[in-house]
């Protein structure tokens, strides 16, 4: 059972919705708009709590087992509360490369494994917003 936490596992990610073929100019709306590159991964919803990392994707219960040094980094980088909503990729030569996210799921002879990463583009931590990512 998770502890500390502001939301249970199971809340849905924010997903990208298709507005039409033309795409509206930043000013064109009160407030302007923001965009993000669209990432080759695995959403992922990253619940920290006082002694567990759960990584909730969309449609399966916990893949922390597939991504732990996500997980270890979650631990390093985020305090007890935090839920981070992103993309996970992984990248080799400036590209990303998605069939490697799979081959962690269904173990098979691979290639070393590269370093995952998390873009992360909404967060909450203890019920205040937070910036993360790659910018952050």
């Amino acid at each position: 059972m998770l502890t500390s936490l502001p939301f249970a596992p199971g809340i849905p990610p924010m997903l990208a919705k298709p507005v039409g073929r033309v795409v509206p100019l930043p000013d064109s709306v009160p407030g302007g708009l923001l965009y993000e590159p669209k990432w080759d991964g695995f959403r992922i919803i990253i619940h920290r709590s006082t002694d567990r990392v759960v990584l909730q994707p969309r449609k399966a219960d916990d893949l922390s087992y597939a991504f732990p040094e996500v997980v270890e980094q979650a631990f390093a980088q985020l305090p007890p509360g935090t839920v981070v909503d992103g993309e996970l990729v992984s990248a080799h030569d400036g590209r990303l490369w998605f069939e490697e996210l799979g081959m962690r799921l269904r173990p098979r002879p691979a290639p070393p494994a590269a370093p995952v990463r998390s873009a992360g583009s909404r967060c909450r931590s203890r019920g205040a917003r937070c910036r993360c990512g790659p910018e952050a």
